[in-house]
């Protein structure tokens, strides 16, 4: 079962070696926020509908990339919202020594910024 992503937090994603065509499981640091614009209340309720969507998105893009790296930035859209994503390079990831069990974890060398960006109900009509 694959996490849900709260909206204004960042976590570390572990990704298993299969899911990346690695050796190595990897870590990585994801946040998703909200837009700044707009009542944050409403950006809340909205990612709520979406979370498990956007969570499962957020997962498939940053598998994908340890596969094929993605030029970011990434506009997805989706029913009355958009979700941006962005990377950038992720220095303190360089310092962590993890491990999953036994296994060493490799930590990815980017981190990734998620912006949700609700639409008006006006804008998401069009």
């Amino acid at each position: 079962m694959q996490p849900l992503l709260s909206l204004n937090e960042s976590t570390l994603v572990f990704l298993p070696p299969h899911t990346i065509g690695s050796d190595l499981p990897k870590v990585a640091q994801v946040s998703v926020y909200a837009e700044g614009r707009g009542s944050l209340v409403e950006s809340i309720a909205s990612y709520f509908h979406v979370q498990r969507q956007i969570s499962d998105l957020v997962m498939r893009v940053v598998c994908a990339h340890q596969v094929q790296p993605l030029r970011t930035p990434v506009n997805f859209e989706g029913n009355g919202y958009t979700v941006v994503a962005n990377t950038k390079q992720w220095v303190y990831g360089e310092t962590l020594r993890l491990k999953w069990g036994d296994e060493v974890v490799e930590p990815c060398q980017e981190k990734w910024t998620f912006t949700f960006v609700r639409k008006d109900p006006i804008q998401a009509a069009q």
